[in-house]
């Protein structure tokens, strides 16, 4: 049976990598960015039978929130998205606001869409571009202070029913250039602001 928490069954000396994209958010002390093409708290895919809640990054995201923190997520707008993905980004960025106004501090999430040109006509043989083409493929998280990168989309049945793997790192070199590549993402042509009503 699924277990929609943090895993205790990682060999040892390893991180599951569920584990370990909450530690790299809860390491933030100013900043999370975060790049993905799913991002939903719950599962979603054909991995399992039935939906179930995941709430494991949303509170962590929001616990940073909570402290003062800046969130971005940057998600990938392309033609196997959930299309059940933008209310629960919605739900989340409400949370945030919630919590802000209340606790009278800065911290806040952000999320915009990136849109390849081309996305809506990526659906295979028939169509101008091959099926899981024009969409970044990026999984990953940046902090001030770490990053992970994976192998994994941020949905719980990626964690649960594959073989995924993720590279963790405080290399501040490394930590940079991974900041530079978001940077130049989320302020390019390309990112879209999560609007209120449904995507493109």
């Amino acid at each position: 049976d699924a277990v929609y928490s943090q895993s205790s069954k990682a060999l040892e000396g390893r991180t599951w990598d569920g584990d370990a994209l909450v530690q790299t958010i809860l390491s933030a002390r100013e900043q999370v960015s975060l790049s993905t093409m799913y991002y939903v708290p719950t599962a979603y895919t054909v991995f399992l039978e039935n939906p179930a809640w995941w709430p494991a990054l949303n509170d962590a995201l929001l616990t940073k929130v909570a402290q003062g923190v800046r969130v971005r997520l940057l998600i990938s707008q392309w033609t196997d998205a959930y299309p059940a993905m933008p209310a629960y980004l919605r739900a989340l960025q409400s949370s945030a606001e919630a919590n802000a106004a209340y606790a009278k501090h800065n911290g806040s999430i952000e999320v915009r869409f990136f849109a390849l040109p081309g996305w809506k006509n990526a659906t295979g043989p028939a169509d101008e571009y091959p099926k899981y083409s024009r969409v970044n493929h990026g999984k990953y998280i940046v902090t001030d202070t770490r990053f992970n990168i994976g192998t994994n989309e941020m949905e719980w049945s990626f964690f649960f029913n594959t073989a995924g793997t993720s590279f963790n790192s405080d290399h501040p070199l490394l930590r940079r250039q991974l900041q530079d590549v978001f940077d130049r993402d989320w302020n390019s042509d390309y990112a879209k602001p999560l609007s209120t009503g449904e995507r493109d």
